[in-house]
C-alpha cells in the first residue's frame, strides 16, 4: 500500500481540496488513453445537476464558450453560446432541431441563406425528398423544382 501512494503521489498533485495531473493523458475504463481524457465503457459519464448548473462547458483559454447542457424549462437538450448569450441550438426528444440565428449549410462552409445546400453532381441535382413509399418525390435542379 506505501508503494502505491508513493507512486500517485509522485504523478498526481494535491493542492488544497483540487487534484490534478499534468504529465499526460489519464484514461478511465482504458489503458491506452489518446486524449487528455478517455472515458470508455457504458454511462461513461454523468452530470447530477444537485441545485447547480448541469452542463460541459467548452472553453478557450479558461473562458467559457459553449456549453451543452438539458433545458429545464422545455426538457431540451441546448448548445448555449456564451459570445451571443443564447442558445444557439436544441434538441428535442422527438429528434427535431430549432436553430436561433445564422444559417445552416449542406456543402458549404460559408451558408449565404438560412438553408443553403451546395453541389457539385453532374446533374444539378441538389435537394430530393425521399418517399418512404419508394424513388423520390420533387427535387431541385439548376433553376426549378421537377419529379424524378
Amino acid at each position: 500500500l506505501e508503494y502505491i501512494i508513493t507512486s500517485l503521489s509522485a504523478l498526481w498533485t494535491k493542492s488544497g481540496n483540487d487534484l490534478y495531473y499534468t504529465t499526460g493523458n489519464i484514461g478511465i475504463g482504458t489503458t491506452t488513453p489518446t486524449s487528455l481524457l478517455e472515458i470508455d465503457g457504458n454511462n461513461a459519464i454523468t452530470v447530477n445537476n444537485n441545485g447547480n448548473v448541469n452542463a460541459l462547458f467548452i472553453k478557450d483559454n479558461s473562458v467559457s464558450k459553449y456549453a451543452i447542457d438539458y433545458v429545464s424549462s422545455d426538457g431540451k437538450l441546448g448548445v448555449y453560446n456564451y459570445v451571443d448569450t443564447s442558445y444557439s441550438m436544441k434538441i428535442q426528444d422527438d429528434g427535431d432541431i430549432e436553430f436561433s440565428g445564422g444559417n445552416v449549410g449542406i456543402g458549404t462552409t460559408a451558408p449565404a441563406a438560412p438553408f443553403d445546400v451546395t453541389s457539385n453532381v453532374t446533374d444539378n441535382s441538389m435537394v430530393a425528398i425521399n418517399s418512404n413509399a419508394g424513388g423520390y418525390g420533387p427535387f431541385f435542379q439548376g433553376g426549378g423544382w421537377g419529379n424524378k
